[in-house]
């Protein structure tokens, strides 16, 4: 079901009124998904269906993403990012005999799901850095939609680390292939939330 007032409905049942730059998002997201045309045996992918929202901590991220995801794609999975690295891992394991194990593991991905929302991307070793990468842009590849979300700006993803030099092709992959968004409203919605269970609280008296 594709309907951005579905998502407008989903965002206002949590209570959220959205502020000039969520608005910005949605309304960029929805010219993005009209342009999005899915690779073909015979076309490469040439218009961008992928999104990279970052932005600090508690500005409605996940809460955004989570609300597209739910009214426009009907095969998706949702992880945070240490899960979805786990989810890689295991995988990794069970055909660590193969000759070129990343493929299988991106191929089996790419069989269960059309969208993937990856929130709190985060990269921390190299180990990590060169795996997620090669896995990101094998799914892209395959017309796997993505969507992540960071605190980070994908140029500055694993600043300073070792070899970071290795992963430098994987940033260069995401600024080229995402909608590449910074979402820096004024509300944080964790102290909302704060707000919100310290009201429930039942007074106590003297």
């Amino acid at each position: 079901m594709k309907d951005i007032k579905a998502v407008l409905e989903n965002l206002s049942n949590q209570g959220i009124i959205l502020d000039n730059e969520q608005t910005s998002f949605i309304n960029g997201f929805v010219e993005q998904d009209l342009a999005y045309q899915p690779p073909t045996f015979f076309s490469k992918n040439n218009s961008i269906g992928n999104l990279y929202l970052w932005g600090p901590v508690g500005r409605g991220k996940t809460l955004l993403m989570q609300a597209i995801d739910k009214s426009y794609f009907k095969n998706s999975g949702q992880f945070h990012f240490l899960e979805f690295m786990q989810l890689i891992h295991n995988s990794l394991f069970e055909v660590s005999s193969n000759k070129e194990p990343l493929t299988l593991v991106a191929k089996k991905i790419a069989k269960n799901y059309d969208m993937l929302v990856i929130d709190e991307f985060q990269i921390e070793d190299i180990a990590d850095a060169m795996i997620i990468g090669s896995v990101i842009e094998s799914l892209v590849n395959k017309g796997i939609r993505i969507m992540l979300s960071s605190n980070a700006h994908p140029s500055t993803l694993y600043k300073d680390g070792l070899q970071r030099n290795k992963f430098l092709p994987a940033i260069e992959f995401i600024q080229s292939n995402f909608m590449i968004f910074n979402l820096d409203g004024l509300e944080d919605y964790r102290l909302r939330d704060i707000v919100s269970v310290s009201s429930d609280e039942p007074d106590v008296k003297d």
